[in-house]
């Protein structure tokens, strides 16, 4: 009776974008919570109220068989109370601005999917999917203006771009889609500035246009001899992404071996992003990214092994960093997630918590704790932020 209660009021919160205080759930304390999977999660998302979160799950071994749940959190008491069958293997997740639809990257489709109906247990819950053929979408961004959703194709090496007033007029044809902009090898990461107007993606090979040298070992090693330039971050004009994609592209910044993630301070003047085989992490210059590439670098930070997923706070203080261990021969644990004071100049580590094995994506909630998909252990940690369990 209780979470029948709870969902009835989480709903309301979460369509409403209500705050965190909105939501009836005791706060999450103590050590790390960690909630076992079926299967290999993925993406995380926080709803906006602090008890509703969400997990797309994949199976390898049975393509069409992946889903998105939904949990309700109280305390350390989760429940889940919806999931939605997916077509293929979703990735990442993302909200739309007004909190009605949620969107789950799932191959070569883009599945959205009725909050409401989700958060009722309801089996009908997919309203449909926008097909991208070769695609293997892995990254999706809502616009600020709830307008647009942003697509990155790792096999299209493209970032489509789709109108979410079509979409939500009920046309999942190809007539939602307005827009591909051509980037570099394996774009997987997204993130916007604050106004909307620039879009940012990471490539994990430069465009070969450019011609950069031949810098990377293969993507599967972290020694070796290179085979690829390195990868970049390319700065996207939002609107010409939709009147005219082929000149959309702003600019590109050398951004080391395999950058795969990033994120946007929430003032805008920073990007921070994931380099998988340095081991490191980029911060940018976010402006000079666009006027002045070449020295748009400020600072390298040193993550644990293959950096992945990453997550701001809020404010943009602490940025957690999801260290995957990916795509080694023998995995070594224990892996970990890095919290970075970023309200320092100078970024300092903070500390590390021990997670499970390949932790492939992190979130952090409206009241400051932090989800961690565990990809190869089938599970998903929650790490609270009052006290936050992070060891020196």
């Amino acid at each position: 009776m209780r979470v029948s209660l709870c969902v009835a009021i989480l709903t309301a919160a979460i369509l409403m974008g209500r705050p965190a205080e909105a939501a009836d759930c005791a706060p999450l304390k103590g050590p790390v919570l960690n909630i076992p999977q079926p299967t290999n999660p993925f993406g995380v998302l926080g709803a906006p109220d602090s008890c509703t979160f969400f997990v797309a799950r994949v199976v390898e071994a049975e393509p069409g068989s992946g889903s998105v749940v939904v949990y309700h959190r109280d305390g350390t008491q989760v429940t889940q109370i919806g999931e939605a069958q997916l077509h293929n293997k979703p990735s990442n997740l993302a909200l739309t601005r007004d909190g009605k639809m949620l969107i789950a990257a799932d191959t070569d489709d883009v599945a959205f999917i009725d909050v409401e109906k989700l958060l009722a247990g309801g089996t009908d819950a997919v309203l449909g999917y926008v097909n991208l053929v070769g695609s293997a979408a892995i990254g999706v961004l809502v616009s600020p203006d709830d307008k647009t959703l942003y697509v990155a194709g790792e096999r299209s090496n493209a970032i489509a771009v789709i109108d979410l007033d079509t979409v939500r007029a009920g046309d999942f044809s190809a007539k939602a889609v307005v827009g591909s902009v051509a980037v570099g090898g394996s774009p997987a990461g997204l993130s916007i500035s604050p106004d909307g107007a620039t879009l940012y993606s990471t490539s994990q090979i430069a465009p070969a246009g450019l011609k950069w040298p031949i810098a990377c070992p293969r993507s599967f090693l972290r020694q070796g001899p290179p085979v690829n330039p390195q990868g970049a971050v390319i700065a996207i004009d939002t609107a010409l992404a939709r009147s005219d994609p082929a000149h959309a592209v702003l600019s590109t910044v050398v951004s080391g071996c395999y950058p795969v993630r990033v994120v946007t301070s929430p003032s805008g003047d920073k990007l921070y992003v994931s380099v998988r085989t340095n081991n490191e992490v980029w911060v940018f210059d976010a402006a000079k990214v666009k006027s002045d590439p070449d020295n748009a670098l400020l600072a390298k930070l040193t993550a644990g092994p293959a950096p992945v997923g990453l997550a701001l706070n809020a404010d943009g203080s602490r940025l957690y960093v999801a260290n995957s261990d990916r795509l080694m021969p023998k995995t070594v644990l224990p892996q970990t997630v890095y919290d970075f004071d970023t309200g320092s100049a100078d970024a300092p580590l903070l500390g590390k918590v021990t997670v499970g094995e390949f932790p492939r994506e992190v979130a952090v909630t409206s009241d400051g704790a932090v989800l961690v998909s565990n990809y190869q252990s089938n599970s998903v940690d929650m790490i609270p932020s009052d006290p936050p369990p992070f060891d020196p």
